[in-house]
Protein backbone atom coordinates (compact mmCIF):
# COMPACT_ATOMS: atom_id res chain seq x y z
CA UNK A 1 0.00 0.00 0.00
CA UNK A 2 2.70 2.07 0.89
CA UNK A 3 4.36 1.36 -2.74
CA UNK A 4 1.35 2.70 -4.48
CA UNK A 5 1.22 6.12 -2.44
CA UNK A 6 5.02 6.65 -3.15
CA UNK A 7 4.18 5.91 -7.06
CA UNK A 8 1.19 8.46 -7.00
CA UNK A 9 3.00 10.48 -5.34
CA UNK A 10 5.56 10.81 -7.50
CA UNK A 11 3.39 10.66 -10.48
CA UNK A 12 1.93 13.96 -9.28
CA UNK A 13 5.21 15.64 -8.82
CA UNK A 14 6.17 14.86 -12.44
CA UNK A 15 3.03 16.10 -13.79
CA UNK A 16 2.85 19.35 -11.74
CA UNK A 17 6.66 19.96 -12.51
CA UNK A 18 5.99 19.32 -16.28
CA UNK A 19 2.61 21.57 -16.05
CA UNK A 20 4.72 24.36 -14.17
CA UNK A 21 7.75 24.29 -16.92
CA UNK A 22 4.72 24.69 -19.31
CA UNK A 23 4.06 28.37 -17.86
CA UNK A 24 7.40 29.01 -17.23
CA UNK A 25 9.18 28.26 -20.76
CA UNK A 26 7.40 31.91 -21.38
CA UNK A 27 9.83 33.36 -19.00
CA UNK A 28 12.73 30.87 -19.95
CA UNK A 29 12.61 29.19 -16.67
CA UNK A 30 12.28 25.44 -15.52
CA UNK A 31 11.69 23.97 -12.36
CA UNK A 32 13.68 20.42 -12.36
CA UNK A 33 12.47 18.71 -8.81
CA UNK A 34 10.41 20.71 -5.84
CA UNK A 35 13.13 21.95 -3.94
CA UNK A 36 13.77 24.32 -6.78
CA UNK A 37 10.82 26.30 -5.09
CA UNK A 38 12.48 26.74 -2.10
CA UNK A 39 13.54 30.39 -2.71
CA UNK A 40 9.84 31.37 -3.79
CA UNK A 41 10.79 32.75 -6.85
CA UNK A 42 10.08 30.53 -9.56
CA UNK A 43 6.33 29.85 -7.87
CA UNK A 44 6.31 34.53 -8.02
CA UNK A 45 7.03 33.91 -11.47
CA UNK A 46 4.79 31.52 -11.96
CA UNK A 47 2.03 33.37 -10.19
CA UNK A 48 2.60 36.28 -12.44
CA UNK A 49 2.46 34.33 -15.67
CA UNK A 50 -1.20 32.52 -14.30
CA UNK A 51 -2.70 36.07 -13.28
CA UNK A 52 -1.35 37.88 -16.28
CA UNK A 53 -0.27 40.47 -14.01
CA UNK A 54 3.21 41.68 -12.74
CA UNK A 55 4.01 40.80 -9.72
CA UNK A 56 3.10 43.97 -7.29
CA UNK A 57 6.51 44.20 -4.50
CA UNK A 58 9.57 44.31 -4.24
CA UNK A 59 11.27 40.57 -3.94
CA UNK A 60 14.78 39.21 -3.63
CA UNK A 61 15.33 37.67 -7.26
CA UNK A 62 18.32 35.90 -5.92
CA UNK A 63 18.03 35.20 -1.94
CA UNK A 64 21.21 34.57 -0.48
CA UNK A 65 19.73 34.49 3.05
CA UNK A 66 17.03 32.80 5.14
CA UNK A 67 15.58 36.19 5.38
CA UNK A 68 15.55 37.25 2.04
CA UNK A 69 13.53 33.78 1.23
CA UNK A 70 10.81 34.43 3.94
CA UNK A 71 10.29 37.51 2.78
CA UNK A 72 9.74 36.26 -0.68
CA UNK A 73 7.29 33.35 0.42
CA UNK A 74 5.58 35.50 2.59
CA UNK A 75 4.87 38.16 -0.18
CA UNK A 76 4.13 35.22 -2.38
CA UNK A 77 1.29 34.59 -0.12
CA UNK A 78 -0.06 37.89 0.22
CA UNK A 79 -0.06 38.41 -3.40
CA UNK A 80 -1.98 34.87 -3.66
CA UNK A 81 -4.75 36.60 -1.02
CA UNK A 82 -5.19 39.46 -3.40
CA UNK A 83 -5.78 37.19 -6.22
CA UNK A 84 -8.40 35.56 -4.16
CA UNK A 85 -6.42 32.10 -3.94
CA UNK A 86 -7.53 30.66 -0.71
CA UNK A 87 -5.30 28.12 0.77
CA UNK A 88 -5.35 26.49 4.31
CA UNK A 89 -2.59 25.20 6.38
CA UNK A 90 0.28 26.39 4.27
CA UNK A 91 2.93 29.41 4.95
CA UNK A 92 6.14 30.18 3.92
CA UNK A 93 7.80 27.93 6.00
CA UNK A 94 6.13 24.73 4.09
CA UNK A 95 8.15 26.02 1.02
CA UNK A 96 11.07 26.32 2.53
CA UNK A 97 11.21 23.34 4.22
CA UNK A 98 9.52 21.25 0.64
CA UNK A 99 6.83 20.01 1.89
CA UNK A 100 5.51 18.03 -0.61
CA UNK A 101 2.43 17.10 0.25
CA UNK A 102 1.75 20.81 1.23
CA UNK A 103 3.30 22.30 -1.92
CA UNK A 104 1.75 19.95 -4.49
CA UNK A 105 -1.89 21.13 -3.35
CA UNK A 106 -0.66 24.96 -3.70
CA UNK A 107 -0.02 24.13 -7.17
CA UNK A 108 -3.19 21.77 -7.75
CA UNK A 109 -5.15 25.25 -6.37
CA UNK A 110 -3.04 26.90 -9.12
CA UNK A 111 -4.16 24.70 -11.74
CA UNK A 112 -7.52 25.11 -10.89
CA UNK A 113 -7.20 28.84 -11.37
Amino acid sequence: MENSKDAWEGTQIKVFINWMNTNLAHVGKQVDQLQDLQTGVLLIELLSILTEKPFPYRYTKNPRNISQINDNCALLFQFLATEKIHLVNIGGKDITDVNIKLILGLIWRLILK
